[in-house]
């Protein structure tokens, strides 16, 4: 299993380079602890973006990490269409979902957490659920 993964954000006529890391398991267990609890009560994109953003590190094109995890202001004043902040956790929350498809105990919590990034749930080739993005 990476523990990271390479993407690039393109945001009008720039793009930033990031590399993604996987939640330790005790920030991986504290994620889903604030998500069950944000379903319960009104939902808002931002803390989501709050707690994903430090999982990005800001590279150059070559994968030097110019920032070491992202936060929401770095990306207000890096980005010009919010839309990309959006790409980024979008592209991180992605990549957590290796902890959740090999899980048979906590393929519920695919169901719970499906909405939140416009997701669904979708057959995979071993025909196990798993976590994917649309667009």
């Amino acid at each position: 299993m990476d523990s990271t993964k390479k993407i690039k954000i393109k945001d009008f006529e720039n793009e930033f380079y990031f590399t993604i890391n996987l939640f330790d398991a005790e920030k991986g267990l504290d994620f889903i602890d604030s998500t069950i609890g944000r379903m319960r009560g009104v939902l808002s994109i931002k803390p989501y973006i709050d707690d994903l953003l430090p999982l990005a590190d800001l590279t150059d094109p070559t994968g030097k990490v110019v920032k070491q995890g992202m936060t929401r202001q770095d990306c207000l004043a890096m980005f010009k269409n919010p839309l990309s902040i959006i790409e980024l956790c979008t592209e991180i929350f992605k990549f957590q979902e290796v902890f959740l498809k090999d899980s048979a105990t906590f393929q519920p919590l695919i169901n719970t957490v499906k909405g939140i990034w416009n997701t669904k749930v979708s057959e995979s080739q071993t025909s196990s659920e798993t976590l994917s993005l649309t667009k």
